[in-house]
């Protein structure tokens, strides 16, 4: 599991300076620390999809084309 990996002390700090109470602030900071992050996309991740499917769209725009000289050969 991928947890959210942050400096504590600082995130504290800072939502004590917001205004927060020292519990509140550990309490928000406790509950980002258990969130799961296994189910997000990576940018290397989201960069291969686009790649795979921009050579999938490559590959049928060429059938269509090939399709398309094929038919009017046909029917010429």
């Amino acid at each position: 599991m991928q947890t959210l990996v942050i400096d504590t002390y600082k995130v504290i700090t800072r939502l004590q300076q917001k205004g927060f109470t020292k519990d509140q602030a550990e309490a928000l900071v406790s509950a980002a620390q258990e969130i799961d992050l296994s189910g997000i996309a990576t940018k290397e991740y989201v960069a291969e999809k686009i790649y795979q499917q921009t050579w999938q769209l490559v590959f049928f725009m060429a059938a269509q084309a090939a399709l398309i000289v094929a038919l009017i050969k046909i029917f010429q």
